[in-house]
């Protein structure tokens, strides 16, 4: 097509020049100044046809018997009287196709080849195609000219052809595909079979896999074939039991019985992998006795060591797992204590801390310090006293620090405001001996303390034989003697007079802290804005805040504990106007206690912060 229409545009230019040539002889006959140099002379006219007609004239160039524009409406050569070169003039081949495929027999060449199937170009009417069958004889062009018989004569055919060797003829077979693999029959066998299967290739839609189903009927072709069944009909099923469990795989087949995704035939309604109790047809988890197959709240496992049925949600183990006399099916769902523990594990009988609870209805089953009732008392407390420690109206009578008052009635109550409960204060003990027992001495470990304010401290009035607690009982010696003592004569170092206010300020009250918390509580901050009132009284003394804790805790939580808190207190001081380069801090946890650690009155004395000079 690019070639005659190349041929095209040089016959259009040709034509051009030739007009130009023949405007240009009109010019020189009609006497035009630029041509009468040539007049009289022998001028020869282009006649390419020699029919004594200006080609640019001639509407027939080429003297073929077609016309010029008839030409070029079919792409051929107006200059040429053979335009494919074939040997027969354009003129003889005008309006003829003898390939019926459209293109005029002018430009299809009857010597031409163009695909080389065996037939010119003239007589092929799919120039393009080796595989055109030109005769119609079921052979393609190429093929006949392979056999040597005439792609052009239908009587003239190959010998019939078996190509896959299987008895039937490739005509016959030809434009057949059996098995639906897009492979022809005609090469594929109707005796071979090339994966065994026992089923034939040209029937076989995968040749390769012995594990095809040709008949969609759930078995393998192989299958099949070694059970003695016919692959290709789906109403002949092998008599297999391929789980041995005395049902047939076809009756099996597409059951799943236990939804786990394994086909029955697969799995046995005999064979308990796992030993659960349910086989494994049935059971959804093979491997796990704990699986609830029926939802019960109770393992297979379980079921079937109570005797209970465990494909059957409404068949519950008659068993009672904590032995405390209530079956497990009674306790299923209660959680008694609340402590995330079911009733079926916690025992309504045993009492693994010995605490008086037992560990169903005690939410702490370790610890025997748990007060269930929250009533204040733990539950051992309650038990020693024989209260029920269930029972928040039933509370323990006892008495923590002897003195023959019991805890209920003492507590809440601070008898000598030194920020001891009674409960922990006895009415009995005199801890430092001055005469006044310590649940009525505000200072329990300073003899100097005067708890009736009378002038005269609790140790003097003991030894005058004069009541401690009675203002107006007094000794009768004279005060001067008994006051020659340091305390009596005037302090003239700053430094010790400051300490000395201090440290009479703490033993009345204590700078008091959140337990187990470096926050200082409200009358602790006002015990601090006391102590900053003496510091700036005496402005030029510097002063280490020491921190002191009991041995509750380990001994490095209680330094760090003992350390925030002089931080604390120093930061309030800060606060309040006290420069800070005058004040240092250490905390000595629980290293330095006054009095050893065995009560809890000991442990509210050895809880303190002291005041001393740098460089005492």
């Amino acid at each position: 097509m690019c070639n005659s229409k190349i041929r095209v545009a040089v016959c259009a230019l040709i034509l051009t020049i030739l007009l130009c040539c023949y405007n240009h002889y009109e010019d020189m006959v009609s006497g035009n100044s630029n041509s009468k140099a040539l007049a009289g002379k022998n001028v020869k006219i282009a006649d390419l046809d020699g029919d004594g007609i200006a080609d640019s004239k001639d509407s027939d160039i080429d003297g073929d018997g077609v016309s010029n524009s008839d030409e070029e409406a079919i792409n051929s050569d107006p200059f040429n009287k053979d335009s494919d070169g074939d040997g027969k003039l354009d003129g003889d081949e005008y309006n003829k196709d003898s390939d019926g495929d459209g293109a005029s027999d002018i430009i299809e060449s009857a010597k031409k080849d163009s695909d080389k199937d065996g037939v010119v170009d003239e007589l092929d009417a799919d120039d393009s195609s080796i595989h055109n069958d030109s005769d119609g004889d079921g052979f393609d062009n190429i093929t006949e000219v392979g056999l040597k018989t005439d792609p052009l004569d239908a009587n003239s055919k190959p010998a019939p052809k078996d190509t896959d060797k299987d008895g039937k003829l490739d005509k016959d077979e030809k434009g057949k595909d059996s098995d639906k693999d897009s492979k022809s029959d005609v090469i594929e066998s109707a005796i071979l079979d090339a994966d065994s299967d026992g089923v034939v290739d040209e029937l076989d839609s995968e040749d390769n896999n012995s594990k095809n189903d040709s008949d969609g009927d759930g078995f393998s072709n192989i299958v099949e074939k070694e059970a003695g069944s016919n692959p290709l009909d789906a109403k002949s099923v092998p008599q297999i039991d391929t789980d041995k469990d005395g049902k047939l795989d076809a009756d099996e087949m597409g059951k799943d019985s236990d939804s786990d995704g394994k086909s029955d035939v697969v799995e046995s309604a005999i064979l308990d992998v796992d030993k659960d109790g349910v086989v494994d047809e049935l059971d959804n988890n093979d491997k796990d006795p704990k699986n609830d197959t029926d939802k019960d709240g109770f393992s297979n496992i379980v079921e079937k060591e109570a005797g209970s049925n465990p494909l059957d949600a409404k068949s519950v183990p008659q068993i009672d797992r904590d032995k405390d006399g209530k079956l497990d099916k009674d306790e299923e769902g209660k959680d008694s204590d609340s402590d995330g523990k079911s009733d079926v594990i916690e025992s309504a009988k045993l009492d693994a801390d010995s605490d008086g609870v037992v560990d169903e209805l005690d939410s702490q089953d370790s610890n025997p310090k748990n007060d269930s009732d929250n009533d204040g008392f733990s539950n051992i407390d309650e038990k020693s006293a024989g209260t029920n420690p269930l029972d928040p109206n039933s509370k323990p009578e006892i008495d923590s620090d002897g003195d023959g008052k019991i805890d209920s009635i003492e507590k809440g109550k601070d008898s000598d405001n030194d920020g001891k409960s009674d409960v922990e204060e006895s009415a009995k003990l005199d801890a430092d001996s001055d005469g006044v027992v310590d649940e009525l001495d505000s200072q329990d470990d300073n003899v100097n303390n005067d708890s009736d304010g009378d002038g005269v401290s609790n140790i003097d009035e003991k030894n005058a034989g004069t009541n401690p607690l009675d203002p107006n009982s007094k000794p009768e010696v004279a005060k001067e003697p008994i006051k020659e003592d340091v305390s009596s004569e005037p302090i003239k170092d700053e430094g010790k007079k400051a300490l000395k206010e201090i440290k009479d300020i703490l033993l009345v009250e204590h700078i008091k802290f959140k337990t187990n918390s470096a926050v200082i509580l409200p009358e602790g901050l006002v015990t601090v804005k006391k102590i900053s009132v003496i510091l700036k009284k005496y402005p030029d003394i510097k002063l280490e805040i020491g921190g002191h804790t009991d041995s509750d805790g380990s001994a490095a939580y209680n330094q760090k504990l003992s350390q925030k808190r002089v931080d604390m207190v120093k930061r309030a001081l800060v606060e309040d106007g006290i420069e800070a380069d005058r004040l240092t801090t250490k905390g000595y946890g629980e290293s330095k206690p006054l009095v050893p650690n065995s009560s809890s009155a000991n442990k509210a004395k050895n809880r303190r912060v002291e005041f001393k000079l740098i460089g005492e």
